[in-house]
């Protein structure tokens, strides 16, 4: 199980619906966290591209998405959820 950093960014007249369409498909790859606004910790079995290509049906033509999977970091002033899960929560498999 790896840990990716998704990111997107929704370009022209994009509604809350639209990003809420997102934000679902994300959180059904696996374990989501957002961590800054458009920007989310993703534990899954699924490849970078995978999910990239999942997503992809969930956006426009014009609008952007980053995977990359998160091997080491460093952060500051991360929300405590957020580092919690880091390092407890995402420590154990997915049911």
């Amino acid at each position: 199980m790896n840990v990716y950093i998704v990111t997107y960014d929704l370009m022209n007249n994009e509604t809350p619906k639209d990003y809420r369409r997102v934000i679902g498909a994300i959180k059904e790859l696996g374990l989501a966290k957002e961590f800054q606004r458009s920007a989310w910790l993703l534990k899954t079995n699924k490849s970078a591209t995978q999910i990239r290509d999942y997503l992809k049906t969930y956006i426009d033509s014009d609008d952007s998405i980053f995977v990359g999977e998160l091997v080491r970091y460093s952060a500051n002033n991360l929300p405590e959820e957020i580092s919690n899960t880091m390092f407890s929560d995402w420590s154990k498999t997915l049911a």
